[in-house]
């Protein structure tokens, strides 16, 4: 575990790591602190030394530790989530189990109608809640936009991995001829190697492609993708498939409307 902690620390800057979490530094590297509500900013963050310190409570830390303490979990669960967004082997890292069960049936009823949660995401949201509430200097309000934040988060390791998957289950049927040609002639003038680099794909079959994903992954999941609007698959007519890459793993798709 511990080499997978080094290769994390390596490959993630903690700006990055705020830029995931929406937080920008002031113009002295403050931002407010992560551990208590608080008017004036007490965070300093350290990018040449990849990590923070909290002058208020006098807690700080790494990206990990950030990680860690800004969703309430637990380091093991921190490091694998993170490896998989990095698209770092976490094989081996058995997920840790809390010792007692959560009691987040106080909150329950303190969810309000702007967190749009599907079902699935509705226990998850109101467990990370009442972790939160249990630092008594956290306002619930506090607790429900971090808990939320979470759920976002979660949200993106879905798509990466369903968009991974799409990837690979068209590369596997290859890519139409009239795009490649297309990606390849001299007006583009692409390579295979920079096609197979930056992932570009085709939509050969629509029909095939929904029944993989809803025989591949939950409901829930799928719409997590956002690859369907109104039941409406939004690849239909853009065949060409030009994704977003970060970390070497497919974070966005984008569709090209594609005729010979």
């Amino acid at each position: 575990m511990m080499d997978l902690i080094s290769e994390i620390k390596n490959k993630l800057s903690i700006l990055e790591l705020l830029s995931w979490l929406n937080l920008q530094p002031n113009g002295s590297g403050f931002i407010f602190s992560i551990y208590k509500d608080e008017k004036t900013p007490s965070l300093k963050i350290y990018p040449a030394t990849n990590s923070y310190h909290c002058f208020a409570t006098g807690k700080g830390g790494d990206v990990i530790t950030f990680y860690q303490d800004f969703y309430r979990i637990d380091t093991k669960t921190a490091v694998k989530e993170l490896a998989e967004r990095l698209n770092i082997s976490a094989v081996g890292l058995k997920e840790s189990i809390p010792n007692k069960p959560v009691p987040f049936e106080r909150i329950r009823k303190t969810i309000k109608p702007k967190y749009s949660l599907l079902k699935s995401e509705k226990e998850i949201f109101e467990e990370r809640v009442a972790i939160i509430l249990e630092d008594k200097s956290i306002k619930v309000e506090a607790a429900k936009n971090i808990a939320f934040g979470y759920i976002l988060h979660q949200r993106k390791l879905t798509q990466i991995k369903i968009f991974e998957s799409l990837y690979k289950f068209n590369i596997s049927k290859g890519i139409n001829e009239d795009i490649h040609r297309y990606l390849t002639g001299p007006k583009r003038g692409l390579t295979d190697e920079t096609i197979n680099k930056f992932k570009l794909f085709s939509i050969n079959s629509v029909k095939e492609n929904i029944e993989f994903l809803r025989d591949t992954f939950p409901k829930d999941e799928v719409l997590i993708a956002g690859l369907f609007k109104n039941k409406y698959f939004l690849f239909t007519k853009h065949r060409l498939i030009i994704p977003y890459i970060e970390n070497e793993r497919i974070v966005y798709l984008r569709g090209r409307y594609f005729y010979k």
